[in-house]
């Protein structure tokens, strides 16, 4: 009796391990697009506001990124070339020649990426993957 109930949980946890047919995991390698800023004014009423931007960001398969754009700091401008490297597993991001004390932390939400700046506010910005 104990086997076949042993057995029993055994298939039912196995076959609860079913990922969703319509859903799929977006990749972090390629080409992303800023489309969206996010500023809080300290209260926790921010959210994420549409900008006007060239800004680019490549993830490549060696671990290195490069921009059009600083990661230093928080900027929708396109006209400065910025690398670094990032870590997938660790979903952090160290820009080069920034002086940062800490690594930027990433997440992939809805198909978006989210880049968290260090701000006492909270602020970020959203990327689309271009294909």
């Amino acid at each position: 009796m104990k086997k076949a109930l042993l057995l029993m949980i055994i298939i039912l946890s196995l076959s609860s391990c079913s990922t969703n047919e319509g859903e799929r995991e977006i990749e972090l390698l390629g080409e992303w697009k800023l489309i969206e800023m996010y500023s809080d004014p300290g209260d926790g009423s921010g959210t994420f506001n549409p900008v006007e931007s060239n800004k680019r960001i490549e993830f490549k398969s060696n671990g290195e990124y490069v921009s059009n754009g600083t990661l230093c700091h928080l900027s929708m401008e396109s006209n400065q070339t910025s690398s670094g490297m990032y870590s997938n597993s660790e979903k952090t991001i160290s820009p080069s020649n920034c002086g940062l004390q800490n690594d930027l932390t990433f997440e992939i939400n809805n198909s978006y990426l989210i880049i968290n700046h260090f701000c006492i506010e909270g602020c970020g910005e959203k990327y689309m993957k271009i294909d």
